[in-house]
């Protein structure tokens, strides 16, 4: 700060000279001239008017004021925004100082609370001596001192209320009578510099505004047009760009209606609202197409509306558009898809319902009303409860009905499958299914009805025959059993007690009832194959041969070939074929083990083995039902499977299955025809 400034004081010594013929210039007791103040201060009104730059003009204009005045060091101390700290520090200096700024900057103001109050309160310090100091000013005194600075005078800087900071006047003379035009001319340069940092922080915030609102308008997903009075465009945001494939750069300033964006079609109809919007007919919506760069069509729907000016006319358009084209075609679709909806619905055979989540009827198709014979205006009304009512007489259940509708709508997301009978002996086949989308909102139910009635007659009759046939197939099967029985008197009735306790083994296991039914038939002719084998073998008392053994090993496998050729629906051959296979793989015909041999054998071969050591043979006697037991229970995992052993055991616990066995009798219920005797 050592430089001197002389163009701006000598501006102000030159102005000071008067014409020889002239009285001498008054001088003040501040030691300036009047006319020295009212140049001073049209100097500083005229720095500040115009736009200049500020931190250039704040330290000429502190230069000037202290060589005006006469004083060592004249300062702007400007405090933080929360006004507690000294944010910065401009200063001249006659002679080299100390920066200020490096000694005040984040000063807490906590150490000047004296001077500071007197600022706040709106108040000049003006402190001629140091001496002179209050007690309560001693933290000031101390800090002048360092500076050495001994007199001071300092006036605030307030701008809409608020302390903003200082400018003071310093000088190490002491006393020092600073006068009120010296205090004058530092409240003059405090309210103007005032007023330009007012000015300053108003613009500032009107061009952060600005900024902030340009950046949305910019980065705003929408579509965002601005046009003037006449048109022509003031804004084309990032949206716009991307859309049409146009730069903003080249269509500012272009009316929109000469541009290619509007279909020729199009272009009175845009105009004519604009027209609207210009005599203030605002906000106005509706809808047109843009043209891309590349020739695609695009479908907008526009919020329009105007900005006013200071005179209440519409100075600026603004328009926010959203791309509707794939929400058009999405609806357009769902519109046709509707109607494709509605008439399949009049074309299929079922009749459909469909309820909404508040249960109102929203749709229903023609064999609907026609199967239930809802009068229209009942159908119409959308009353669901009222629809119920009518058709409660036509039910045969209509409790049972009421209480699955009730529980469908209390479980939206349920579905059901029923069969409704009716009063007039006709049978609905229902299905209620939820209306929802992948997101788990219900949207309400669709019941479908079905007709079933003559196809209720159809099966009926459908089964009988079927009926029929199993009963001629499986007769067919016991007579062939029968015949083989002829052969060998010794073991008759063997295949058919097999059967039977096979069958009640397997439903000790839980097996279907159908499945129980394979493993029945299977078991009346699982021996089927010893047809191969000559009666005297069948039949021989003694111990076998070898040879002959191995005829009567084969009789599975023949079994297997003979039945194979039947096209059974279960796997009546392959069953028979592993009767004789163990659990270990010491079986035949194939060496089985485990796993591999299908349950039905695992339970034919525990039924076998059982019903003949209880048996007499040519070869031995009755060994006895308890032998019998023993033994599977011996070489249960080993020879038999010991789920099978199990059941096998636990209806042999069972007094009254023991004493029909041993009895030659029933081992289940009479009426079911798979595990009895045929009769």
């Amino acid at each position: 700060m050592k430089e001197e400034r002389g163009s701006s004081q000598d501006k102000i010594s030159n102005q000071q000279e008067a014409p020889q013929d002239q009285a001498p210039v008054e001088l003040g007791k501040d030691g300036f001239s009047v006319q020295e103040f009212e140049d001073l201060v049209l100097l500083i009104n005229s720095r500040f008017a115009g736009k200049v730059r500020l931190e250039e003009a704040i330290t000429t204009t502190l230069e000037d004021v202290g060589r005006t005045v006469g004083v060592s060091r004249a300062a702007l101390f400007l405090f933080s925004e929360d006004g507690k700290t000294v944010k910065r520090v401009f200063q001249w200096a006659a002679e080299d100082e100390r920066s200020l700024q490096e000694v005040f900057k984040g000063f807490s103001l906590e150490k000047a609370a004296w001077g500071l109050g007197k600022l706040a309160r709106g108040e000049v310090v003006c402190i001629e001596d140091l001496s002179s100091l209050p007690q309560e000013a001693s933290a000031e005194k101390e800090l002048l001192e360092e500076l050495g600075v001994h007199s001071l005078l300092a006036v605030p800087l307030n701008v809409t209320g608020k302390l903003l900071g200082f400018l003071v006047l310093a000088d190490p003379a002491t006393p020092r009578n600073w006068g009120k035009r010296v205090e004058k001319l530092l409240q003059i340069f405090a309210i103007v510099l005032g007023g330009v940092l007012e000015h300053r922080r108003t613009e500032e915030k009107l061009r952060k505004e600005h900024d902030f609102v340009s950046t949305i308008i910019r980065n705003a997903a929408v579509l965002v047009v601005v046009l003037d009075r006449e048109g022509r465009i003031v804004r084309f945001n990032r949206a716009c760009e991307q859309l049409t494939g146009y730069d903003f750069k080249k269509v500012r300033g272009k009316k929109l209606w000469d541009l290619h964006l509007i279909p020729e079609e199009e272009k009175e109809k845009v105009k004519d609202g604009f027209r609207k919007l210009v005599r203030g007919t605002f906000p106005l919506r509706g809808e047109n197409h843009w043209l891309t760069k590349s020739g695609e069509k695009k479908l907008i729907s526009w919020w329009n509306t105007g900005l006013l000016g200071n005179d209440g006319e519409v100075e600026h358009i603004v328009a926010i558009g959203i791309d509707i084209t794939d929400q058009r075609r999405v609806e357009e679709e769902l519109q046709f898809r509707n109607l494709l909806l509605t008439a399949q619905q009049e074309a299929i055979l079922d009749g459909i319902l469909v309820i909404d989540s508040r249960g109102q009827i929203v749709s229903y198709n023609k064999r609907f009303a026609e199967m239930w014979g809802i009068p229209g205006k009942i159908l119409e009304s959308g009353s669901n409860e009222l629809a119920l009512d009518f058709v409660r007489d036509k039910l045969v259940a209509p409790d049972h009905f009421f209480r699955l509708v009730q529980y469908l709508y209390e479980n939206i997301e349920e579905k059901s499958h029923e069969v409704v009978y009716l009063k007039d002996g006709r049978v609905f086949d229902c299905y209620f299914a939820p209306v929802g989308d992948s997101s788990g909102t219900y949207y309400g139910r669709v019941w479908c009805f079905r007709d079933v009635t003559e196809q209720r007659r159809a099966e009926r009759k459908l089964q009988q025959s079927f009926e029929v046939l199993q009963r001629v197939f499986e007769d067919s099967v016991e007579a062939l059993a029968s015949a083989l029985e002829v052969r060998d008197p010794y073991t008759a009735g063997h295949q058919r007690r097999v059967a039977q306790l096979a069958a009640a083994i397997a439903k000790e296991l839980g097996l279907g009832r159908n499945q129980i039914r394979g493993l029945y038939l299977a078991a009346l002719v699982h021996d089927i194959g010893k047809i191969s084998v000559p009666a005297e073998v069948l039949n021989k008392p003694g111990r076998l041969e070898e040879l002959e053994f191995g005829l009567i090993k084969n009789h599975p496998q023949v079994g297997y070939e003979i039945l194979s050729k039947v096209k059974f629906p279960w796997p009546v051959a392959e069953i028979v074929r592993q009767h004789h296979e163990r659990n270990d793989g010491s079986g035949y015909p194939r060496g089985l083990r485990g796993e591999e041999i299908l349950l039905e054998a695992r339970i034919l071969a525990v039924a076998d083995v059982v019903e003949a050591m209880s048996s007499h043979r040519p070869y031995r006697p009755a060994l006895g039902l308890d032998v019998a037991l023993e033994e599977i229970a011996r070489h249960r995992g080993k020879l038999y499977d010991p789920q099978v052993v199990d059941a096998c055991l636990r209806l042999f616990g069972g007094q009254e299955f023991r004493k029909n066995f041993e009895a030659g009798g029933v081992l289940a219920k009479p009426e079911d025809r798979l595990v009895g005797t045929g009769e």
